[in-house]
């Protein structure tokens, strides 16, 4: 059912695999998906890694989205969950490393595959290490390498890998007085591997500042390869700053995500959530949650991101 819903709506101009560029952390989807220069956790790994050349400690950040294509199309067997850590070796410079597991069940065997199965799963892992260096002065640099795999095939039977792909991430990120920041991202493709893939080329810029205290907007506009310009946009004000109440910090967020500029776009959505966190002399620990809201394909996604610093 999935195949057939992805492949409907990518003939009147949609992208079939939404979920393919979705993005990961609650927090920054809660902005719109404008993560590329807000991101401040080892979810850099994905979003920019120059961010990483930021982080003051070890970093630990867990995301599940159980409905990837949205609670309209979810089946048995759908699952996003990514995980990745992030560690200073020094003052000036940060490494990395990511892992992204994605399952969809529920897809439809077609007569002419060359299992015999009513119902088929499709499987994603990518994996990222990478390294964040603070060069000099406001500006950090950051890259790694993404491996990423794919499989099709029945599920009650062990899936061989149907195709494996290497690309490179690379990041810049731009401090600028008065709290502002400027962000650069970028991913290569790997040949052979169809447009719809994660590791599709994808470009992006980003936009963070504070005009007003306890107040973060984030803007990004980014490009996956074959497809029209994006944009996203969001912000996060804090309720209750860390400083204000022995360490309980809350932030509210809102944004809007997928902000088409052209045909074959994934749908525009709505997004919104809440962050909670505790911080000590010894750690700190984030619960992020968000809702996104897609009006025209896939309904509701709720997801949650944990992060613990030490």
């Amino acid at each position: 059912m999935h195949m057939i819903l992805m492949l409907v709506i990518a003939a009147g101009g949609y992208d079939a695999f939404p979920h393919l560029s979705f993005g990961v952390g609650a927090r920054e989807l809660a902005m719109g998906g404008a993560g590329t220069a807000s991101c401040n956790s080892a979810a850099a790994c994905f979003w920019n890694p120059a961010a990483l050349a930021r982080l003051g400690t070890g970093s630990v950040t867990a995301f599940l989205n159980p409905s990837p294509l949205g609670s309209q199309l979810r089946t048995d067997g759908d699952g996003d969950g990514f995980i990745a850590w992030g560690m200073p070796l020094s003052g000036d410079v940060s490494i990395g490393a990511a892992a992204d597991r994605l399952s969809l069940g529920g897809i439809a065997c077609r007569q002419t595959e060359t299992w015999s199965c009513d119902t088929a799963a499709y499987y994603e892992t990518m994996g990222t290490l990478c390294t964040g260096v603070r060069l000099f002065g406001p500006l950090n640099v950051g890259g790694g390498l993404v491996f990423y795999s794919r499989a099709l095939g029945d599920k009650s039977a062990d899936t061989p890998v149907s195709d494996f792909g290497l690309g490179v991430a690379l990041g810049l990120e731009c401090e600028l007085p008065s709290h502002y920041r400027i962000g650069v991202s970028a991913r290569s493709g790997t040949q052979g591997l169809a447009n719809g893939d994660r590791l599709a080329p994808r470009v992006a810029v980003g936009f963070s500042g504070e005009p007003m205290p306890r107040l973060l907007v984030s803007v990004d506009v980014s490009q996956r390869m074959w497809r029209a310009y994006i944009a996203g946009f969001g912000a996060e004000y804090w309720l209750v700053p860390v400083s204000f109440r022995d360490g309980v910090s809350i932030a509210a967020r809102a944004g809007v995500k997928d902000i088409p500029f052209g045909q074959f776009t994934p749908p525009t959505a709505v997004t919104a959530g809440l962050g909670f966190g505790f911080k000590s002399a010894q750690f700190r620990v984030g619960l992020d949650y968000a809702i996104v809201h897609q009006w025209s394909f896939g309904g509701m996604h709720h997801l949650l991101s944990l992060t613990v610093g030490y």
